[in-house]
């Protein structure tokens, strides 16, 4: 009887060991998260060609307004610290439309000029800790 319960304590030990080592092993495996970051990516809402036939920067249409507001209700409870939105009136106000509620500035960057965009928004984000 001694030598059953001796076997069994064992196999307990050995097991418990096994799972202890396993769990510190996955922990030390996990992936940090605290250098991790989103990127959401907005296209402008519809823009009023019709009522802006020649003009290379028209606004959004009373569509495009109502689905930008649509978004930034979407995103109301999403950490977003930095908005970045090229000049245009349709993107300017398809991210004021989540900013303006936010308190969150705009931050404008040329569309021709995206290498130099990356480069100010990586430099930013390693400012931020990650969080650009």
């Amino acid at each position: 009887m001694k030598q059953f319960n001796a076997k069994a304590m064992i196999l307990f030990f050995t097991l418990s060991m096994a799972l202890f080592t396993a769990d510190i092993e996955a922990k030390n495996n996990a992936l940090d998260t605290s250098d991790t970051f989103h990127i959401y990516l907005v296209r402008h809402a519809e823009k009023d060609t019709e009522g802006y036939p020649n003009s290379k920067n028209p606004p959004l249409t009373k569509c495009g307004n109502t689905r930008a507001e649509r978004l930034a209700s979407m995103l109301a409870n999403t950490a977003i610290q930095t908005i970045y939105s090229t000049e245009y009136l349709r993107t300017q106000r398809n991210s004021s439309s989540y900013g303006d509620k936010q308190n969150l500035p705009i931050t404008s960057y040329n569309p021709r000029e995206l290498t130099a965009f990356a480069t100010r928004s990586s430099r930013n984000r390693n400012r931020t800790g990650g969080r650009a």
